[in-house]
């Protein structure tokens, strides 16, 4: 087994110790450990671990709580919930957990949530994103650095990309808007409108105009639109309260 980087989030001491030494034996490389939200929050914008496993009865505030922001916030980030109570498994679910696991569980069970993950990782969440987007048009294929991608907005019956290279520049493209998401590093684009697609590495300010927001860019003069459907993403994202 590759040796995997992973937090401990949980408060009872004696507790974590047994987890961290049932991670380490099993080749999981545990460089962090946390026992209250906050604590779990800063580490893990830090050290951006490929695994998380939080305990949810955490003594500041409800992991559930915090495992949402950080999986809005650092979405390749994979969650394993820990808990003594049934009742949140669902919700665990809704932000594609991993697993759930109820204490006190036995090794047995343990060594199944550790084949969850394995699986979870080779088939490909942790995957190093492409460095470029293949567009399609009719000239055959354009490649196109993901980190110059400013944002992707779909407009009439075509997919527009825009990028900076010493310049604005743009590229269009038949496919649509999701199926050119589909292969965007999720780490830095993030939805902010049904049409638009944005870098959040280029974003230089963000407006309100009535009932919707505008979005300006580090270079030239293009916008984009946030819809209030994607703002509460978008600032969990920028950390903005």
């Amino acid at each position: 087994m590759m040796h995997y980087t992973v937090i401990v989030v949980e408060d009872d001491v004696d507790f974590r110790k047994y987890l961290v030494n049932l991670l380490t034996k099993n080749g999981f490389n545990v460089i962090g450990e946390a026992s209250t939200g906050m604590e779990a929050k800063t580490l893990a914008q830090r050290l951006e671990p490929q695994i998380i496993f939080f305990d949810i009865s955490l003594p500041d505030v409800n992991g559930m709580s915090i495992a949402k922001q950080l999986h809005i916030q650092l979405p390749s980030i994979g969650i394993v919930f820990i808990t003594g109570y049934t009742e949140f498994a669902s919700l665990a679910f809704d932000i594609e957990a991993i697993d759930y696991l109820v204490k006190p569980f036995t090794e047995e069970r343990f060594y199944l949530c550790l084949k969850k993950v394995s699986k979870f990782l080779r088939e490909g969440y942790f995957k190093q994103p492409s460095l470029y987007l293949g567009v399609k048009n009719q000239r055959g294929i354009d490649l196109i650095e993901q980190n110059k991608i400013m944002f992707v907005t779909f407009e009439g019956k075509v997919t527009k990309i825009y990028f900076f290279d010493g310049k604005v520049k743009m590229l269009t493209t038949t496919e649509a808007l999701k199926a050119v998401e589909k292969k965007l590093n999720p780490s830095i684009f993030i939805r902010t409108h049904r049409s638009f697609i944005v870098n959040i590495k280029y974003i230089s300010r963000i407006e309100t105009s009535g009932q919707t927001h505008i979005i300006y860019f580090k270079y030239g003069t293009e916008i984009a639109y946030l819809s209030k459907n994607y703002l509460l993403n978008l600032y969990e994202r920028l950390q903005v309260k």
